[in-house]
């Protein structure tokens, strides 16, 4: 669980950037 906790931040920033990029090709 604590493995977990820690890796949230990456995977939130990977999210955001995957996000940011569907919505840049949608704005397109």
């Amino acid at each position: 669980m604590l493995l977990l906790l820690c890796q949230l931040p990456i995977l939130q920033l990977i999210f955001d950037d995957f996000v940011m990029g569907m919505l840049d090709e949608e704005a397109r």
